[in-house]
């Protein structure tokens, strides 16, 4: 009589192999890997539970073998342990499993977003072969997003003068200085013939970079931190005021302090304030109303509901586009790589231009780098704000 598992398998031995099958993907399976060690493996048969483990190692390992190491291996594994989850347990295991297909997704959007950043910059588009490159480009994308999305919600998107983010701005430089003239933004043939190169402007472009908070005073250390400034540096830093046109809408990529899950839970709550407020007004009127009627004030509210979902897809996609981008750059590059890395960040800064936005606000990854979080704007007419010089400070760092 042949017994359904006549082997005997070790759990923690599986696990191993399970987190070694594919390198290039070794976070994901050591995520995989805690799901069922904290989670599948007391709802489960162990002994079961080890030998579904031991096949899936054993067919997966073949698998990467024949095709290569492939994201779609991985999804594949974590489809038939959902799948075939009856084998092991008796509970419904769908809940954690999920949470492993939703990190994939995220990395393969991520890989998606990598690629199309890649392919709008000259210097990286040069090294694939045509059949690679991807049907649609990011400006192309962006240009769907503006046309459609923002054009729906932008108040979700675009900030404006009054909005906190830009309520203290400030500036900094080496040295002492104490006119506004001095923290202005370099002149293109002084950025020329130093070598200085930004994230965001073109060679022959003048963008005015600054500090935006939300509370009183110079952001003094998100200044330094970009600044590269050294221990005994002196530095000079002044509150900045906006002095060009006051009705200007920058873009908002300051994603860094939002999660995805915020960004699901800020649909779920908008549902829910639409369904109490329906329910909130047919119990005002005081009677029973038709199955018609409700569908009426339903359909009444449809334009609330293309609102939600245009802002909810769009936080999305720049939520990932800004956690793709948004890395700091090594401070040892030469002048060379530097432009190269910041090729696609030029690229996008004038399509945005073009487009009439007036700049963009966007994280620091140099306080990234430090576990502190700060925020940048660069205004793409670098004359559009100026120094308030009764705001200097001189320090040393």
């Amino acid at each position: 009589m042949r017994t359904l598992f006549p082997r005997q398998y070790d759990m923690v031995i599986e696990l191993g192999n399970l987190e070694k099958l594919m390198p290039s993907y070794s976070d994901l399976l050591r995520k995989l890997s805690l799901i069922i060690r904290n989670k599948v493996w007391d709802k489960s048969d162990e002994k079961r539970l080890a030998a579904v483990l031991a096949s899936c190692n054993q067919i997966f390992k073949i698998l990467v073998d024949a095709y290569g190491e492939q994201i779609e291996i991985l999804e594949m594994y974590v489809e038939y342990l959902a799948e075939y989850r009856y084998k092991y347990s008796g509970y419904d295991l769908s809940v954690y499993y999920n949470s492993v297909q939703a990190q994939i997704q995220i990395f393969k959007t991520q890989n998606l977003v990598k690629e199309h950043w890649k392919q709008i910059n000259p210097y990286f588009k040069k090294e694939y072969a045509k059949e690679d490159l991807l049907s649609k480009d990011l400006t192309e994308i962006l240009d769907d997003f503006f046309d459609n999305i923002v054009k729906v919600c932008p108040e979700e998107f675009l900030i404006t003068m009054n909005n906190n983010k830009l309520k203290y701005l400030s500036r900094g430089r080496r040295g002492s200085w104490n006119k506004k003239e001095d923290l202005a933004a370099p002149s293109i043939e002084i950025a020329k013939k130093y070598n200085i190169i930004n994230r965001w402007n073109p060679p022959e472009k003048r963008y005015l970079y600054l500090a935006g908070k939300e509370d009183y005073g110079n952001d003094v250390e998100t200044i330094c931190e970009e600044l590269r400034a050294k221990t005994g540096e002196i530095i000079t830093v002044a509150s900045f005021k906006f002095i060009g046109d006051k009705d200007f809408r920058i873009l908002d990529l300051d994603y860094e302090t939002m999660t995805r899950q915020e960004i699901f839970n800020f649909a779920e709550a908008y549902e829910k304030k639409q369904v109490k407020e329906i329910i909130s007004q047919i119990c005002s009127e005081g009677y029973s109303p038709t199955k018609d009627e409700i569908m009426k004030k339903i359909k009444l509210r449809e334009d609330k509901t293309v609102w939600l979902a245009n802002a909810f897809v769009g936080k999305l996609l720049l939520k990932e586009l800004c956690d793709t981008i948004f890395i700091p750059i090594d401070n040892n590059e030469e002048y060379e790589e530097k432009d190269k890395c910041y090729k696609s960040f030029h690229i996008l800064a004038e399509y945005l231009e073009n487009r009439g936005y007036k700049g963009i606000c966007y994280p620091s990854t140099r306080m990234k780098l430090i576990g502190k979080v700060g925020r940048n704007i660069v205004l793409f007419d670098a004359d559009s704000a100026e120094a308030i010089e009764e705001t200097f400070e001189i320090f040393v760092k």
